[in-house]
């Protein structure tokens, strides 16, 4: 072969490897755009997020709005109340990285499909409209607005079948007609209150006392103890009360780690206070918490007031070294400073009512009569059938003979 028809062979194969290169390059991003997501592709290029003041969210059933104020981020639906800075941040960071994963070919007669249409949208069916998520800044100043649709549905396969789990999102920017899908599910969307207000609650430890008043004297009670290893005794116990300590050994752990659902606000809210119950620590906490009476579903509403005094001076054992006690005074203020700002952080529960689930309360609204040990003795079969059993406790038929075993 000459040398000339070599390097011709040689440039055409080289051609056709370039060609084959690209291609396959074409292919693939026919094929799959979540790759394509990697050159950011944001859904919202402009966005502003450290300038965002405000964030209202509107559906076909109503709207929220979170407001940032001088003290911090709140939800208006509950007056004021402080909002979940950390679940709000991380929303706003999605929403600044909001990448497409493609773009739908959708036009607005089809919204409906991916749930787009307009929320006051009347003739709009169930999952057909959207939820707009509008941003804005400083003096009300609307810096660009979301469309939330419908989750895209992806069927996944297992050794038990197959199920549709959730791949990503149908948006639209507000003021555009282009429809994307993102990757994200974007479940933060929600106009329910309660899913945004800080869920940040007061913690009881080292409990020294609680104490328990109804309008019924006769069905209150106080427990102490004089060590936060010591069981609980029964304060003004009377004649013949004795207090079953099994019974009141789980209040040791009384409100050390109570949750609430959600806030109540508007005039009609009544103030609990069916029962109150008073817990001491300690350390010098004093939390006084009210309840209105159980609802069908086993909840209650509750009010909760924290106060609290420290010892602000270490008495120090006799015999001390200079090195012990330094340590000993550093790791004594280092505890002061975190009592004072937890302290700081309960007493703004103060004024608010609370919806609480019964596992919280139940443990120790109790009456008295609840706590004691009873004289009842365990109870037992009575009767001809109780005796003959007591009298012969086998299995019936044990004490018969044995047949013959016939045959070989």
């Amino acid at each position: 072969m000459k040398t000339q028809q070599i390097v011709s062979l040689g440039i055409g194969l080289l051609v056709a490897a370039l060609l084959a290169i690209v291609f396959t390059s074409a292919r693939n991003r026919n094929v799959s755009q979540v790759g394509a997501s990697t050159e950011r592709n944001r859904v919202m290029p402009s966005f502003p997020v450290n300038q965002i003041t405000s964030v209202v969210m509107k559906d076909a059933k109503g709207s929220l709005t979170l407001e940032k104020k001088e003290s911090g981020w709140v939800v208006a639906e509950r007056a004021g109340y402080p909002a979940d800075f950390k679940k709000l941040g991380e929303f706003l960071r999605t929403m600044y990285d909001l990448a497409s994963v493609q773009k739908v070919e959708v036009g607005p007669s089809k919204f409906s499909r991916v749930g787009l249409l307009d929320p006051a949208d009347k003739a709009a069916g169930e999952g057909q409209s959207a939820t707009v998520v509008t941003f804005k800044k400083e003096k009300g100043e609307e810096v660009g607005s979301l469309w939330v649709g419908k989750e895209y549905k992806k069927e996944e396969r297992s050794q038990f079948g197959t199920f549709d789990s959730t791949a990503g999102r149908y948006v639209r920017r507000g003021g555009s007609d282009e429809v994307y899908l993102v990757a994200e599910e974007l479940r933060e969307a929600t106009i329910e209150p309660k899913d945004w207000i800080n869920k940040d609650f007061f913690k009881v430890a080292k409990v020294k006392s609680i104490s328990r008043t109804v309008a019924d004297a006769a069905k209150s009670w106080k427990l102490t103890r004089e060590s936060d290893t010591a069981d609980f005794t029964l304060v003004d116990a009377k004649k013949g009360e004795e207090l079953d300590a099994a019974k009141v050994s789980s209040m040791k752990s009384a409100f050390s780690s109570p949750s609430f659902e959600d806030v109540l606000t508007g005039d009609k809210v009544p103030k609990p206070s069916e029962a109150t119950i008073l817990v001491e620590t300690f350390d010098g906490f004093r939390y006084e918490t009210k309840f209105g009476p159980k609802n069908d579903l086993g909840e209650y509403d509750m009010t909760v007031s924290v106060s609290g005094e420290f010892s602000t001076t270490r008495k120090a054992p006799e015999g001390e070294k200079e090195e012990d006690k330094k340590k000993a005074d550093e790791e004594f203020s280092k505890n002061l400073e975190t009592l004072k700002k937890q302290l700081a952080a309960e007493k703004k529960l103060a004024g608010h009512v609370y919806h609480v689930r019964g596992f919280v309360v139940d443990s120790l609204n109790k009456d008295r009569a609840d706590l004691m040990k009873s004289d009842e003795p365990a109870a037992t079969p009575d009767g001809p059938a109780a005796e003959g059993a007591a009298a012969n406790p086998g299995l019936p038929g044990l004490d018969m003979p044995l047949p013959a075993l016939g045959g070989n």
